[in-house]
């Protein structure tokens, strides 16, 4: 079923099936449903907060979306076992939870999502940006206004290794977001509002 040979004339049939085949529709109003609740308290504390030196700044210029917050991302690659999600916290932590354990659920109806927190690490600065790297599921980039840490987890969810990238930014200048080259295992583009810099890891 998934050798190479014949695998045009199965997409072929798939697509065809796709687009001619008949369609059904069936209406519900609990096709996505609210979470009442979660273990350990996995979401609480996730809200933006403007405290510290640079909280007004960060207020104005994610009023102008100038910066979008990206508070959640998934430790995974194609060829990885890791089903981590990483989660921003406003008192400046990062908490890595176990996916694995929601995705085999049977009994959704109690609303109540049982994740497993497997560590938590202090980072020094407001979180705006998390971005994980799709080649190597151990990093995680994470960018401040004009910081940026590189987390490095082992395959139980603990950091590792904690690396502090020097950015070089000047007072009028800030961290959008950071972007793993595709392909690299160590290649980081930080994209900030003048220019892009590029770290080899």
């Amino acid at each position: 079923r998934g050798a190479a040979v014949g695998a045009h004339t199965r997409a072929q049939r798939a697509l065809a099936q796709l687009h001619l085949g008949e369609k059904r529709f069936t209406h519900t109003d609990t096709l996505m449903l609210p979470t009442l609740g979660s273990q350990e308290g996995a979401f609480e504390n996730v809200r933006m907060s403007y405290t510290g030196e640079n909280g007004q700044t960060i207020r104005q210029l994610m009023s102008a979306h100038k910066l979008r917050r990206v508070a959640m991302c998934c430790l995974a690659s194609p060829h990885g076992r890791r089903q981590h999600l990483a989660v921003s916290h406003e008192k400046g932590k990062i908490t890595v939870l176990q996916l694995s354990a929601l995705l085999k659920q049977a009994d959704s109806s109690k609303h109540k999502l049982t994740l497993t927190r497997l560590s938590s690490a202090p980072i020094p600065f407001t979180v705006l940006s998390l971005s994980g790297n799709q080649w190597n599921e151990d990093l995680l980039a994470v960018c401040g206004l004009k910081e940026c840490h590189v987390l490095t987890f082992n395959s139980g969810g603990a950091v590792a290794d904690h690396l502090v990238l020097t950015t070089g930014l000047d007072a009028n200048n800030y961290i959008i977001k950071a972007i793993w080259l595709p392909g690299s295992q160590t290649q980081l583009a930080l994209v900030t509002s003048e220019f892009v810099k590029i770290f080899d890891l």
